[in-house]
């Protein structure tokens, strides 16, 4: 269902186009199936599921494309297919009709959470460099912290300012220091 596919009065909240709505709902059962995006963006190309076309101004036409994995990520997440309106982080119950079974809405929400590397609203720590802007190399380019993961590890290293900023330049006097584990 998309925004510009419904019909909203004060009581009613429905999709126009049943096809696409049968879009949305099949996007639920691989995913608590799978539990992966991943595979629901695979299952979603299998069917040949694809975004809505949409003619712009000019002649130009957008959409129509396989849906990426943030497109289904959003979709998953969205309580309006469930009946419920999102204010600010709560969510309530809607005034229009589901589209999803509320209960498969928040088995959902279950698994997306569980499995979120950084769970919704938190940050993580910041690991600082400790020598951030106290470095700099013989032409008196300050050092700049820079990491590469091997193993899983995180090597932290300081790297020249104009590596940073000229990648595709060589430069054959710029400095690089580092190599140890970040922490």
């Amino acid at each position: 269902m998309y925004a510009s596919d419904t019909k909203r009065t004060r009581s009613s909240y429905t999709p126009k186009n049943e096809t696409e709505a049968e879009t949305i709902r099949t996007r639920y059962d691989p995913y608590l199936k799978f539990g992966t995006l991943r595979d629901v963006k695979e299952r979603a190309e299998d069917l040949d599921l694809r975004s809505r076309r949409r003619g712009r101004e000019g002649g130009r036409i957008s959409g129509g494309t396989h849906f990426d994995r943030g497109h289904l990520q959003h979709i998953l997440s969205n309580p309006v297919y469930a009946g419920r309106i999102r204010h600010k982080q709560k969510v309530n119950d809607g005034q229009h009709p589901a589209i999803i079974d509320p209960a498969v809405w928040d088995k959902v929400q279950d698994l997306v959470q569980s499995r979120a590397a950084v769970a919704h609203g938190s940050r993580q720590k910041a690991t600082r460099s400790p020598l951030a802007g106290k470095l700099f190399d013989e032409t008196g380019d300050r050092l700049t912290p820079s990491h590469s993961r091997k193993n899983g590890k995180r090597l932290r290293c300081y790297i020249s300012r104009r590596l940073v900023k000229g990648r595709s330049q060589k430069h054959p006097d710029a400095c690089r220091t580092g190599g140890g584990l970040a922490g």
